[in-house]
């Protein structure tokens, strides 16, 4: 190499030397999690919600997806269950107060968790949640998602009021 391109290439790294991480910090303070740009849905995220509708390996593949992510940030989540058509689990707080599960979640299962939920509302977390919730005071629960929202509210149920039902699922 010349010395006037060893100089370049010397005076380029001293140039960023004093560059910064993007989301490292600011001034020497962390930065907020509001301060963190937004994150896109990842290449196949994206592939998966191309046609319009989320099959059963794709809302699975994106789970994993965003269980990897998660535990790669070192906050991995807990209580997984797999059922036949919802997978139920705990995200720690750290991980939400840091942004990692806004990160992860947007990036990897978001956009496919949502059109998966509408798609099966029925059988989602929170209608089997408040079924379990209004059996257990005294209320035979209907079927549609629609219908036991309606029930719960009547019996003035909440999802987070029944939360104690959810070990039964």
């Amino acid at each position: 190499m010349k010395h006037s391109a060893k100089a370049l290439v010397l005076a380029a790294a001293l140039a960023c030397a004093g560059c910064s991480v993007p989301g490292a910090s600011a001034d020497g303070a962390p930065l907020t999690r509001d301060e963190l740009p937004p994150v896109g849905p990842s290449a196949q995220q994206t592939m998966a919600l191309a046609d319009g509708s989320v099959s059963l390996p794709e809302y699975q593949d994106a789970f994993a997806r965003y269980e990897d992510c998660m535990s790669d940030a070192g906050q991995p989540l807990a209580n997984i269950t797999r059922g036949e058509k919802v997978i139920a689990y705990s995200v720690p707080d750290e991980a939400v107060q840091s942004g990692d599960d806004d990160r992860c979640y947007q990036r990897e299962f978001a956009g496919v968790d949502e059109a998966w939920q509408i798609a099966n509302e029925d059988d989602s977390f929170t209608t089997r949640l408040l079924q379990a919730c209004l059996i257990g005071h005294g209320i035979t629960p209907l079927e549609s998602a629609v219908d036991v929202a309606e029930q719960a509210a009547a019996a003035g149920l909440t999802p987070d009021a029944c939360q104690g039902y959810a070990g039964s699922l």
